[in-house]
């Protein structure tokens, strides 16, 4: 690979990663906006704790709680990752 095609791959590398957080970044908060405007048919939702945690990775109506028992590729006590989302 010549050294000049090395540089433009790179660049090109560099400029999708900085495209792909400015993308996620703007789908959190589109989000965020859409989960503030949201009411279920329980009552308005907010983020919860979970149990297990202790972070609030879920929006619940008031009274709901719930635990996370893993993470999706977490490598299990027999060496077997668990299952992707």
């Amino acid at each position: 690979m010549k050294r000049r095609d090395f540089f433009q791959l790179s660049a090109a590398a560099v400029g999708s990663f900085a495209i792909s957080d400015s993308l996620a970044l703007m789908h959190k908060l589109k989000a965020q906006e859409k989960a503030d405007s949201v009411e279920s048919l329980l009552g308005p939702i907010k983020p919860v704790k979970d149990q297990a945690t202790g972070l609030e990775l879920l929006l619940l109506p008031d009274g709901f709680s719930y635990t996370s028992f893993g993470w999706s590729k977490d490598m299990m006590d027999d060496g077997v990752k668990t299952p992707g989302a």
